[in-house]
């Protein structure tokens, strides 16, 4: 038995280190909770504004800054549903991400969204326009494989989001498949072009609220 057990423990020694240390998908390394801004008055949002809280940022961009931000353009119907009773331009939340790895390292996601009034005057969620990852962190960018996700909740009150992905060192990363864009739900997957030298894991989570 003990000789048994000995191999056993070799055997998944061995296979850590050929995984080059990673850890298993679901183990959570940043927060799952709640962002409550509800208290924050978003009827007078114009492009330029930046409102910035704990451990996330909410700016608002001009059609051209997103697009600029993007690296493309959005459908020209799509650029505004309801353009009437829709904020200026696009809302990106900003959120930083964290991550397993040995050495301090804060990339960020940015999910766009479009804000249009409701019945009660509100601004909420219509419509997840992009979402993409910042891997720079004071001039140190590694590369990412993996997936995101963003939906509007609650008649878009709520904002909720999962990224869920593996850091390299010394690479890049390229969107690869999108799904969803300009609905209430949608999701991106990022590939790192270069995944022998691994560095971090990041599963994160949060429900951003708008209204109560």
């Amino acid at each position: 038995m003990k000789k048994f057990l000995g191999s056993f423990l070799l055997l998944a020694f061995m296979f850590t280190v050929l995984l080059g240390g990673q850890v298993s998908a679901g183990t959570n390394t940043g927060t799952t909770g709640s962002i409550d801004l509800s208290d924050l008055d978003l009827t007078d949002l114009k492009p330029g504004d930046v409102i910035e809280g704990d451990g996330f940022q909410l700016r608002q961009l001009s059609d051209e800054q997103l697009e600029k931000e993007l690296g493309y353009s959005l459908p020209e119907e799509k650029m505004s549903v309801m353009a009437q009773q829709c904020a200026t331009g696009s809302t990106a939340f900003t959120r930083g991400l964290t991550t397993d790895g040995p050495t301090s390292y804060r990339p960020v996601v940015n999910i766009y969204t479009e804000l249009c009034l409701n019945d009660d005057n509100q601004y909420v969620i219509e419509s997840i326009q992009s979402i993409n990852i910042d891997a720079t962190d004071g001039g140190v960018v590694k590369g990412v494989s993996g997936n995101t996700e963003a939906s509007a909740l609650n008649n878009g009150k709520t904002l909720f989001y999962v990224v869920d992905g593996y850091w390299y060192n010394n690479t890049t990363t390229t969107t690869g498949t999108t799904g969803g864009f300009t609905t209430p739900v949608a999701s991106a997957t990022f590939n790192a072009s270069d995944t022998t030298n691994y560095f971090g894991y990041t599963y994160q989570s949060d429900n951003i609220i708008l209204f109560n």
